[in-house]
């Protein structure tokens, strides 16, 4: 489940919001939790499970997804935050 902020220039442009600069995962980045027996989704937030999959493999897909868009998006922010500087043979 993932929320962004509506007035989110990414947004606005209509661009997907689950990668924008606003967006937060429910439970993940936020403290509301998710483990929930119930609870109430947007149809654009909820996935089809693939029927080939256990429901730790869908989950374990889904999360390698989010973390790829997550690392995606701090590299459009700062292209050089992945490199090193060795300080000690300048």
């Amino acid at each position: 489940h993932g929320v962004w902020k509506l007035d989110d220039p990414w947004v606005l442009a209509e661009k997907d919001p689950m990668i924008a600069p606003s967006n937060a995962i429910w439970g993940y980045n936020t403290n509301n939790g998710s483990f929930a027996q119930f609870c109430i989704a947007a149809e654009h937030q909820v996935m089809a499970k693939a029927d080939h999959l256990t429901w730790e493999q869908a989950e374990e897909t889904v999360s390698a997804l989010i973390q790829q868009c997550r690392r995606s998006r701090e590299r459009q922010r700062n292209p050089y935050a992945s490199l090193s500087v060795d300080h000690a043979h300048r």
